[in-house]
């Protein structure tokens, strides 16, 4: 299903859907994780890429409630792992530094500023560094 763009072949609601995987960049990813309705990867070198429906800002570039349709580059930095919540995104880059954005409502971003339902953050912030 490509209704939210989050298959990151450049189109949204239309209506198709994929029963085959399909290459339609020029990006070698070796990690991937999906969200309710947005994915993130890493490519081989560690860039952090992101695409789908950016509700709440969980693409990471700065803008939030439109679409994604392509892998996106976010920040110049490089990262160890991603992981994509239903409306919220995670992730460590290579010097162990915690980052997190997206939806906050219930304090999944660990920033200590949860429990409202306006509460997002639209691009990754630095949580908490080196602890893993």
């Amino acid at each position: 299903n490509n209704t939210l763009g989050q298959l990151g072949n450049g189109s949204y609601n239309n209506g198709s859907a994929y029963l085959a995987p399909k290459r339609d960049h020029n990006v070698s990813f070796k990690s991937v994780d999906a969200g309710l309705g947005h994915s993130l990867a890493l490519d081989e070198n560690n860039n952090l890429y992101a695409w789908g429906h950016n509700i709440h800002g969980v693409i990471g570039d700065g803008r939030s409630d439109n679409f994604v349709t392509t892998p996106k580059k976010i920040l110049n930095k490089t990262f160890k792992v991603v992981s994509a919540g239903a409306y919220h995104s995670i992730a460590i880059d290579s010097n162990n530094d915690l980052y997190t954005w997206g939806y906050n409502a219930f304090g999944q971003l660990g920033n200590g500023n949860g429990g409202s339902v306006s509460n997002r953050v639209l691009a990754p912030t630095l949580i908490t560094r080196g602890v893993y």
